[in-house]
């Protein structure tokens, strides 16, 4: 559990690293989980080595600091079953109440997009159990220890995410709680945990929606941007009416801004500051036709960053409002007869969620 604990906080360490964004959008949330348990103090340990199932539930009220950390809350609850080494079955309830933090392994790893629908989380925590119930018999040092009490212990473990709209989400959690050997009243020098697996949903508060039809327009762009299908942008940019994707080209192998893409620059942050309620995703591309992979991820990159760079320093936009993520040569959003447009950074205006 400490290797866990040490690989967790690495983790939110490093997160920072792999973000290229400023998001400063956050808000709460709560979820309900019910699910099962299966225990492993020492009455089992010493006894057939079944499995020992348990019922579990669990609420948690938390807070998302941005698309990489949230933390939460959580009163969790557990039947848990056990056969001793007589052979009897026991059973006695915990009530299990824990600090957790939350690391989204997508969003770090994969770049942070918004609408996506999928999630997956590392988690761990500090916390305590509060037993009742305990089985009678067992006897420590001629005494009966039955009595209800409290330890301290330690969670983690992984949490799946199915994003359901309207600021709703399914959840699939597995993780291991850990106690020391008072646990249940046997102490037989080795730590007392159980594994928990439970199903449920989360509500958010505050993040903003899962948008698929703000309009014909942008369920289109959003459709290429999470699903990565045939959608070719030069199809969606040159309609006329909508104001808020605008793709700025670079010359080969270079980084630098044409001076015949500044007013879409320009056009960016004008529209930016007439409508303060939105953000912009500046996605940086390269034509997979020319260079080598490393190359084109590195000028995928600065050519975002070039244009956010501008947005800020020249514009005085603020960069919370801007989320720089590059595309490498991995994506291509115009055709192989228009390749020399794939060396380009396509911004897009729109609503901030999650």
């Amino acid at each position: 559990m400490k290797k866990f604990l040490v690989f967790l906080i690495c983790g939110l360490v490093s997160s920072a690293t792999f973000a290229q964004e400023n998001i400063s959008k956050s808000g709460w949330y709560v979820q309900g989980l019910v699910g099962a348990n299966n225990t492993g103090t020492d009455n089992m340990s010493i006894g057939t080595f079944k499995h020992n199932i348990g019922v579990s539930g669990s609420f948690e009220g938390g807070y998302v600091f941005n698309p990489y950390l949230s933390a939460g809350i959580q009163a969790q609850y557990n039947l848990l079953n056990m056969e001793t080494a007589k052979g009897v079955k026991e059973s006695f309830h915990a009530l299990e109440p824990s600090l957790n933090v939350y690391w989204d392994l997508t969003n770090t790893f994969l770049g942070y997009i918004p609408n996506r629908m999928n999630h997956l989380r590392l988690y761990g925590g500090v916390g305590a159990a509060f037993t009742f119930g305990l089985p009678g018999g067992i006897v420590i040092d001629g005494e009966a220890k039955n009595d209800n009490h409290g330890v301290l212990g330690f969670r983690g473990g992984l949490q799946y995410e199915r994003n359901l709209g309207n600021q709703w989400a399914l959840l699939v959690d597995a993780g291991i709680n850990t106690f020391n050997d008072n646990f249940e009243s046997m102490k037989i020098k080795n730590m007392d945990s159980h594994i928990n697996l439970q199903v449920g949903i989360r509500k958010y508060f505050g993040l903003g929606s899962v948008r698929k039809h703000r309009s014909d327009y942008n369920e289109t762009i959003v459709n290429y941007i999470e699903k990565r299908d045939t959608v070719r942008l030069k199809d969606i940019i040159e309609k006329p009416a909508p104001k808020d994707v605008y793709s700025i080209f670079f010359d080969i192998d270079k980084i630098d801004i044409r001076t015949s893409e500044v007013s879409k620059i320009q056009s960016v942050a004008s529209f930016m500051k007439a409508h303060p309620e939105k953000v912009v995703f500046v996605f940086g591309y390269a034509d997979k036709n020319t260079g080598t992979t490393a190359r084109n991820n590195w000028l995928a990159k600065n050519r975002a960053r070039v244009i956010c760079e501008q947005l800020v320093k020249t514009y005085g936009i603020d960069a919370s409002r801007i989320i720089s993520h590059d595309q490498g040569d991995r994506v291509q959003p115009f055709t192989e007869e228009e390749y020399e447009k794939n060396r380009s950074t396509i911004c897009v205006i729109t609503d901030l969620v999650r």
